[in-house]
């Protein structure tokens, strides 16, 4: 059976450009789930943030002294 170097070198070119592909798309689908990430994790603190401020606003009214008991 003899070797033939046409078969061998597409293969070769196919495996490696399929892999860049597929390593491209890989790393493009990783950043950008960092991204939502950081956007949700902004997005939590921010609601924590505004509920601890409304609790205090909340807790400080009630306890004034013009209000009656």
């Amino acid at each position: 059976m003899p070797f033939d170097w046409a078969t061998f070198g597409s293969a070769i070119t196919g495996a490696l450009v399929g892999g860049a592909i597929a390593g491209y798309f890989a790393l493009r689908s990783t950043d950008k789930n960092y991204k939502n990430q950081l956007k949700q994790g902004r997005e939590n603190e921010e609601k924590l943030i505004k509920g601890l401020l409304q609790a205090i606003h909340d807790e400080s009214l009630k306890h004034t002294p013009w209000q009656k008991a």
